[in-house]
């Protein structure tokens, strides 16, 4: 079962904590109080290519543990729920993670 706030319900809570929210705001802060907009520029785009390494990351994350379930047996509908995901999502991770699978072993 999905909480309220998309997580599943007994599952640990997840996701950005308190300490990184509270540096990305003030990063954002600093950043906006910036006099120069070319600066401004250049220091968002810094930032979005970190984070695009880390998103990355964690995308690939995310594929490998969907590609354990599925090795373990896991059926997609077995997949959303326990995940908190729609039976779709869990569908397209699974064919995403099996066409990794496949690219990497190549």
């Amino acid at each position: 079962m999905v909480n309220r706030v998309g997580g599943v319900r007994g599952a640990a809570a997840v996701g950005l904590t308190p300490d990184l929210r509270a540096a990305l705001d003030d990063l954002i802060d600093r950043t906006a109080a910036g006099a120069d907009p070319a600066q401004v520029v250049r220091t968002v785009g810094g930032v979005l290519r970190d984070v695009n390494h880390h998103l990355d990351g964690l995308r690939r994350l995310r594929l490998d543990a969907i590609a354990a379930l599925r090795d373990g047996g896991s059926s997609h509908a077995d997949i959303a729920t326990s995940t908190g995901l729609s039976r779709t999502r869990a569908a397209q991770l699974a064919h995403a993670a099996a066409h990794r699978m496949r690219d990497t072993a190549n």
